[in-house]
């Protein structure tokens, strides 16, 4: 057990400086989104490496995290009852850059799986439940274009 805790600090400290820019309440709707690509990169460099983070069971919800963060911070910075008091400019930059964000964590997800796939029949698939990994920040989007 202390194996497995160790080596999981190990892999997951890689993931520490991603998680950072997404929960820091100043970091830019633009740096979270330019810190979408790899922090999807880290986690298949975990998944692939990791003797412990290699299992669907394990990285599905670690991703599912990642996407319930990616919804807060669209709801904490297009709040409703903050948005109508910008100037209109701002409110409608303000809601593209949140779609780009989701736009992003989905894209970029589907461009990692299929370079996985590309890499051969031996290797392992993202194969993860899209339901659970896009279904909030889908409708999020959704929101968030409907508003535009």
């Amino acid at each position: 057990l202390a194996v497995e805790a160790a080596d999981n600090t190990k892999f997951l400290s890689t993931l520490d400086r991603h998680f950072r820019t997404l929960t820091q309440s100043g970091s830019s709707l633009s740096a979270i989104a330019g810190t979408i690509p790899s922090l999807v990169d880290s986690m298949r460099m975990v998944w692939t490496v990791s003797r412990h983070y290699n299992r669907d069971e394990r990285l599905v919800p670690l991703m599912e995290r990642v996407a319930l963060l990616l919804v807060d911070r669209i709801k904490e910075t297009v709040n409703l009852n903050k948005i109508f008091h910008r100037e209109a400019e701002d409110a409608q930059t303000l809601i593209g850059e949140a779609v780009n964000i989701l736009e992003t964590w989905k894209s970029t997800y589907l461009a990692v799986r299929a370079k996985i796939e590309e890499g051969g029949a031996g290797q392992r698939r993202w194969e993860f439940d899209r339901g659970r990994l896009f279904g909030k920040t889908d409708y999020m989007a959704k929101v968030c274009v409907d508003l535009r």
